[in-house]
């Protein structure tokens, strides 16, 4: 069962990314340039004016049971605001993984009272509850519980990322799951 949900949620991003892609290369067809031979799925594209876009990267292990979960908040200049990591344990699926790692991300939002916020995920399964729970009744407890956390945001919207275009939160969150315990590795060391 977690194979065909792992197949269709890849199908759906599939279908995603190429309407992003055939968008995006019509957009430039009009505009007469070119993406300089980067793919569009692997570009980055910054959140209207006065918006702040924060992309979640998330890595599951399931022989561990972890997820290594990162997001990086950029204004719309693109300039890198704030970053976060963290690690879950006991994650048994990579829906919950990616579940968590949203509520998470907003709650952060929500500390550092950013209002206007774009969230780019990495999961077509997780837009799609977000931006149409009803449409998703399979989700409805997770769709509640990011709709809690969600309406203290005035202003959100949520887009899909590829892995590619989301370079900086991965970097962050592929290093959790590889060391559990990066936190103690990376604190200075000081002089006594």
């Amino acid at each position: 069962m977690m194979k065909v949900r792992e197949d269709v949620e890849d199908w759906f991003a599939a279908q995603v990314v190429e309407g992003e892609r055939k968008f995006l290369l019509d957009q430039e067809a009009l505009a007469g340039s070119t993406l300089e031979a980067l793919s569009p799925a692997a570009r980055w594209f910054p959140p209207p004016l006065e918006w702040f876009k924060c992309t979640v990267g998330l890595s599951w292990s399931r022989r561990n049971s972890l997820a290594g979960v990162a997001w990086v908040l950029r204004n719309d200049l693109g300039n890198v605001l704030m970053h976060s990591r963290r690690t879950f344990t006991n994650i048994n699926s990579l829906v919950e993984a990616h579940f968590l790692s949203i509520v998470w991300a907003v709650e952060s939002m929500v500390s550092h009272r950013i209002n206007r916020v774009i969230f780019g995920v990495e999961s077509a399964v997780l837009k799609g509850v977000m931006n149409r729970p009803q449409a998703w009744p399979s989700f409805k407890y997770q769709a509640s519980e990011i709709m809690e956390v969600l309406k203290v945001i005035a202003d959100w919207r949520v887009c899909l990322e590829s892995v590619a275009s989301n370079r900086g939160a991965n970097l962050l969150r592929s290093v959790l799951v590889s060391d559990p315990a990066p936190e103690v590795r990376d604190l200075p060391k000081i002089a006594t």
